[in-house]
């Protein structure tokens, strides 16, 4: 076969399918815009603005963790109906970070103390336990 026609071959099946093609991936990335979920990256940035925002508005925030996530560590007598709430005010934790994408603090109830492990995708909201403002994750709505 003669390499003129190979490309005359080339030339109209690209030109055929090409528009049809781009087409497909245009409504590929819209549909991967409407139902896009933040990245995990993105839950955390929006994590710490909420929680500086409500440490600046000199409130208290609270964390709302899906208590039977399997990642999750917390002492059993924090759960109730399958969630946790606690104070993760810097005046109640301490050893606050971010570790393979899971938060992980010490806490304190009575005299003893207890590590705390909560993946992202187990954080069901946060809010300022004095207005109830914050952030809820649709994931959980």
């Amino acid at each position: 076969m003669d390499i003129s026609v190979v490309l005359v071959i080339a030339f109209v099946v690209i030109s055929t399918f090409l528009p049809a093609l781009i087409t497909g991936l245009d409504k590929y990335r819209v549909k991967r815009a409407i139902y896009k979920l933040p990245s995990e990256k993105e839950e955390v940035r929006e994590f710490q603005l909420a929680y500086k925002r409500i440490l600046q508005d000199r409130h208290i925030p609270h964390l709302l963790i899906d208590a039977n996530h399997k990642q999750v560590v917390v002492p059993s007598d924090y759960v109730k109906n399958g969630e946790v709430t606690l104070n993760v005010s810097p005046s109640a934790i301490h050893g606050f970070e971010l570790i393979c994408d899971c938060f992980v603090f010490m806490t304190r109830r009575g005299n003893n103390n207890y590590q705390v492990r909560v993946p992202i995708e187990a954080i069901k909201a946060l809010y300022a336990f004095e207005t109830g403002e914050g952030i809820k994750y649709a994931r959980y709505l």
